[in-house]
C-alpha cells in the first residue's frame, strides 16, 4: 500500500475489508454436497484473519502518517520559535531571522491548511476504533494552543 494515498482510499479499503469479514463470518462452517460434508472452518478462519490483518495494516499506516504530520507541525513550531526568539549575535543572523519571520508569516495560511486533513485522519482512525498513544493524544490536543502561541510569536 502506498503511504501517501488519499484518506478516502483508506476509509474505503478498511470498510471493504470489514464488510468482507462480516460476509465471511456469516457463512456456514460446513456444507453438504450430496453425500460429502465439507468443513470450511480453517478456510473461514484464515480468510477472517486475512481481513483483520489488512484492516490493521491500513489503519496502522494511516496512524503512522497522521502521527508524522502531527510531529512535523509541532517540530515546525518548536524549531522556528526557538530560532526566532534567540537573540541575534550579528547582522547576518539578524537578517536571517527577519527573512525567516517574513517567510513564515507568508506561509501561515498554508500551514493552517494542514490542520483540517490531519483532523480528518484522526476522525477516520476514531471511526475504526484505532487507539492512539497518550503522547499522540497530547500532541493532538495541544496543536491548537501551539498554533496560537506560534502566531502570537510571529505577530
Amino acid at each position: 500500500a502506498k503511504a501517501n494515498r488519499p484518506l478516502k482510499s483508506y476509509d474505503n479499503d478498511v470498510t471493504r475489508h470489514k464488510e468482507q469479514q462480516a460476509d465471511i463470518q456469516g457463512e456456514e462452517i460446513s456444507h453438504t454436497i450430496n453425500f460429502i460434508k465439507i468443513d470450511c472452518t480453517l478456510l473461514k478462519t484464515s480468510l477472517v484473519n486475512h481481513c483483520v490483518v489488512w484492516q490493521n495494516k491500513l489503519t496502522g499506516l494511516l496512524n503512522q502518517n497522521a502521527l508524522q504530520q502531527l510531529r512535523d507541525l509541532h517540530l515546525l513550531f518548536e524549531d522556528n520559535t526557538k530560532r526566532l526568539t534567540t537573540p541575534p549575535l550579528n547582522l547576518k543572523s539578524l537578517s536571517e531571522s527577519i527573512n525567516k519571520m517574513r517567510e513564515l508569516k507568508a506561509d501561515l495560511p498554508e500551514i493552517e491548511k494542514k490542520f483540517a486533513p490531519l483532523d480528518a485522519m484522526y476522525n477516520t482512525l476514531q471511526k475504526f476504533e484505532v487507539q492512539i498513544t497518550d503522547e499522540e493524544h497530547d500532541l493532538l490536543e495541544n496543536l491548537q494552543t501551539e498554533w496560537n502561541n506560534f502566531n502570537q510569536m510571529l505577530a
